[in-house]
């Protein structure tokens, strides 16, 4: 008993809601090519356009302090996201096309959870973290496309039907700088039906606490 006492980790649980958003805005230099073969002759075409995209994004939680180890945070995500392209024209042979500029819109709804191994006393370990999330576009229309030949002739469309479930897998690594400044390192990788995404991210965040920030800026200029 003695011994089963001693080795049993201490639960006690401590309860700490967050809202972490972001919001994008950017401008893409698009380049890319379709091949076209018919017999033994290549009609492939290359392409270039310039298009925007931005959004919202809002995570939401609560974190659940198991120990002084592990931290479990249940997540809540709301994301919206926009991709414009104007109509541009393919070029180099007879089967380039006029393609028509098109916007397509995402809102994007999540529920998860994310794994903590809390910090040691060196500020150089910092914080790592494991999550998975589970993705459902709301939207998910049928992306459609309106193109023609620039040698002639009518208009025609294809079409594409995006996923609506996704699986978000990430992993973060945060080092605590100052008491109010954490920088953080994220990787993001998403799967879906016929989709692949991945991407990374390095945040500064600043933490507003009781007007200290304030408090400095006064101290540093008085």
């Amino acid at each position: 008993k003695k011994l089963y006492k001693k080795y049993l980790p201490k639960v006690q649980l401590e309860y700490e809601p967050f809202v972490d958003w972001l919001v994008t805005f950017g401008l893409g230099n698009n380049r890319g090519s379709r091949e076209v073969i018919i017999g033994t002759y290549d009609f492939s075409t290359t392409y270039r356009y310039v298009g925007t995209q931005g959004g919202a994004q809002v995570v939401f939680g609560q974190d659940f302090k198991v120990n002084t180890e592990f931290t479990v945070t249940p997540l809540g995500l709301a994301q919206y996201a926009f991709v414009s392209a104007p109509g541009y024209a393919e070029a180099n042979t007879p089967a380039a096309l006029n393609v028509i500029g098109v916007t397509q819109n995402s809102l994007i709804l999540g529920l998860g959870a994310k794994l903590s191994l809390n910090g040691y006393d060196s500020w150089i370990t910092g914080t790592r973290a494991i999550r998975a999330m589970l993705l459902y576009n709301t939207l998910s229309p049928t992306q459609i496309s309106t193109a023609a030949f620039e040698c002639g002739g009518s208009d025609f469309s294809y079409s594409s039907t995006p996923s609506r479930l996704g699986l978000r897998l990430g992993a973060d690594f945060a080092i605590e700088v100052d008491e109010n400044l954490l920088l953080q390192v994220s990787y993001d990788l998403v799967l879906g039906r016929k989709y692949v995404d991945n991407a990374g991210m390095i945040k500064l965040k600043y933490f507003f606490d009781d007007c200290k920030f304030l408090k400095r800026l006064y101290n540093f200029y008085k």
